[in-house]
């Protein structure tokens, strides 16, 4: 195998899966029988076989690495160019409808506007880098991988943000627009600091965070792999229980000061923090998915699960926005 990984020293880019076969002279034809593949590190192969021939280790001569998948790569494209397009014309739409003139407009706009270039840019990432592991030297497919773990963290800032806007909206108050540089500086630097922190880790040591590799050692593509994963575990973690302590405040504030019954309360605050909630869901789900993503099926979700924040970011802040003047 020396040959086959010199290029690319500890990646293991090459799309093949070695087994220990030997010519079966009865059957004519290479064969599996009688041996097992112990182990595949670096260049190295271990073989255990329970009889004696000529061996040999061949590269996916049974045929099992995936194939390029020609539908897959045109669904990923139209589905993450579609998604992307939508949040692009949500801003335009929010720029021309909405009163600037209103302060507590402009900050839950402020939120929403970074909301939406971080999942552009995560979008981005995983549809067109993360995949990418085949052609793309390590520190490149790192760095790839890890400028998309960054987005999606602050992705999940903003969310945390945003629905803090809401909070503040039931109580009746007015989140100062001194805060809005803050939040950035925090969301943003808090994003950088858990990406920047793994990738620089994982580029000293070769640590290979950023290679996400199957259970034979294969590198699948470039996202988080071992421990390396609670560095997009333990944000999510947070952010919803942030979000969920937002909510039941919301909640035991609303019960106090209004007549209204409880299944009304919980249908407004639903109503209230739709776009928490089902971005929240979504991107988690994707992101739980990746984990899994060595299967065909999976992939398949995770391009077509990559298409909704888009349209719903589109019908939640334009069409289901009554401050917002589409005419």
């Amino acid at each position: 195998m020396g040959e086959v990984y010199e290029n690319i020293p500890g990646c293991q880019f090459i799309p093949g899966y070695p087994d220990c076969i030997y010519f079966d002279t009865e059957e004519n034809e290479w064969s599996t029988k009688g041996c097992v593949r112990k182990e595949v590190f670096g260049k190295s192969v271990t073989c255990v076989c329970d009889h004696l021939t000529s061996f040999g280790i061949m590269m996916d001569f049974n045929n099992e690495v995936k194939a390029d998948d020609p539908v897959l790569k045109l669904l990923s494209i139209i589905c993450g160019a579609s998604s992307i397009l939508a949040i692009l014309v949500t801003e335009m739409l929010l720029y021309f409808g909405r009163d600037k003139d209103d302060d507590e407009v402009d900050m839950k706009r402020s939120a929403e506007k970074n909301l939406n270039f971080c999942m552009i840019i995560a979008q981005l990432g995983f549809v067109i880098f993360v995949g990418r592991n085949d052609i793309l030297p390590c520190a490149v497919c790192e760095s790839f991988g890890a400028a998309t773990h960054f987005a999606f963290v602050a992705c999940y800032a903003w969310i945390v943000i945003d629905c803090s806007q809401v909070y503040y909206k039931f109580y009746n108050k007015r989140a100062p627009q001194t805060n809005l540089l803050y939040l950035s500086i925090a969301s943003y630097g808090l994003a950088f600091a858990i990406a920047g922190g793994v990738l620089i880790t994982s580029l000293t040591n070769e640590s290979y965070f950023y290679l996400r590799r199957s259970v034979e050692g294969h590198v699948d593509s470039c996202w988080l792999n071992d421990w390396a994963e609670y560095a997009i575990i333990i944000p999510i973690g947070v952010a919803l229980l942030l979000c969920l302590v937002r909510m039941v405040l919301t909640y035991v504030w609303v019960k106090k000061n209004s007549s209204d019954t409880t299944c009304e309360i919980i249908f407004d605050l639903l109503v209230s923090f739709r776009s928490t909630l089902v971005l929240t869901f979504v991107i988690t789900l994707n992101i739980v998915f990746a984990f899994f993503a060595d299967s065909q099926i999976f992939g398949y979700i995770i391009v077509l699960l990559n298409v909704f924040p888009g349209f719903f970011i589109l019908l939640n802040s334009t069409v289901f926005n009554s401050e917002v003047t589409l005419v």
